[in-house]
């Protein structure tokens, strides 16, 4: 029955979704595997925060907002306009992580819908992390059709495969013109994972820990940005059965602990966060304390072979 439901729900995600059994696995997957490194960022600064009440409060219904493309001093990444240049670029894997960073190469509008107009934050997150790594555009051919876009969009639901956008040369642009159908497939990926379970199961966690355990997982969450160079999505687990969630994209190592660069789905610009040692939360202004789970590594494991065999033979 659970199976029947599940597939129910998949078919509404739109056209080019199949395999629903497929997405009966466990949500949180911790498969680890294996992602070539890159140069280190050397010196890379992070845009100013903006004010923290200019943050949506987690615990009131999210209004929907466009991101504003505002002009910034740090220097990133162009997206890839041709398959070879997409295939050239994952010689640096640090070049998405970079990437990222530009507002242009980011959904246009934040986080937002979702049921009780409470947001999706985790799939928004989901979305911009998957994109940055599937994506190739195609600015000299003919803009999609809407069937293209849902087609497009079931690339980055499975997470298995590479897709090109034609006629626009970054995903702000792509995500503005099409922003209504997104917003509503983000509602429906929420849908779809409440009824798998892995949105209520995802919910369990605390929200302050032993100080030892939270250093213990913020050395991993190093390894994996900083040495594998990876954007890890993860989950903030906030008081009560509120959870949050955000993309990091750069970690440096200070005498105390961590600075962490973020890509915040209530929050147009990246940011900066301070962890110090001897904490069992994380502090940040605008949200109450919390503590935050790494999760979804395994994703990593299906980009790269989408990659891999996007890129076989070019």
């Amino acid at each position: 029955m659970k199976r029947i439901i599940i597939a129910a729900g998949l078919a509404a995600m739109g056209a080019g979704l199949s395999d629903a059994g497929d997405y009966d696995r466990p949500a949180i997957e911790q498969l680890h595997g294996s992602v070539p490194g890159g140069q280190d960022f050397n010196n890379l600064a992070a845009p100013q925060a903006e004010p923290a009440s200019d943050r949506t409060n987690l615990t009131s219904p999210v209004r929907w907002e466009t991101v504003t493309r505002q002009k910034s001093d740090l220097k990133v990444e162009t997206p890839p306009r041709s398959g070879k240049e997409f295939c050239a670029r994952l010689e640096n894997y640090n070049y998405f992580q970079r990437l990222i960073l530009g507002v242009e190469n980011r959904l246009s509008f934040k986080n937002a819908g979702g049921l009780g107009g409470g947001g999706v934050c985790w799939w928004h997150s989901r979305l911009n992390q998957r994109q940055i790594y599937l994506t190739v555009f195609r600015p000299e051919l003919s803009k999609p059709s809407e069937k293209r876009v849902l087609e497009i969009f079931s690339g980055y639901f499975w997470g298995d495969r590479v897709v090109e956008i034609p006629g626009y040369d970054n995903f702000y642009d792509f995500s503005m013109d099409w922003r209504e159908l997104l917003q509503g497939k983000l509602n429906e990926w929420q849908l779809v994972d409440g009824l798998a379970g892995a949105w209520i199961n995802g919910l369990a966690g605390g929200t302050s820990m032993a100080p030892e355990k939270l250093k213990a997982g913020m050395d991993i969450l190093f390894e994996e940005v900083n040495n594998s160079k990876r954007i890890v999505w993860q989950k903030l687990q906030l008081p009560g059965i509120t959870s949050h969630a955000w993309l990091v994209t750069q970690m440096s190592r200070e005498d105390d602990g961590y600075t962490l660069t973020v890509v915040d789905s209530n929050y147009s610009s990246a940011y900066t966060v301070r962890y110090r040692e001897g904490k069992g939360v994380l502090s940040v202004p605008g949200y109450p304390d919390f503590v935050p789970y790494t999760e979804f590594l395994g994703d990593f494991n299906k980009i790269r072979r989408a990659q891999e065999n996007y890129c076989s033979g070019r």
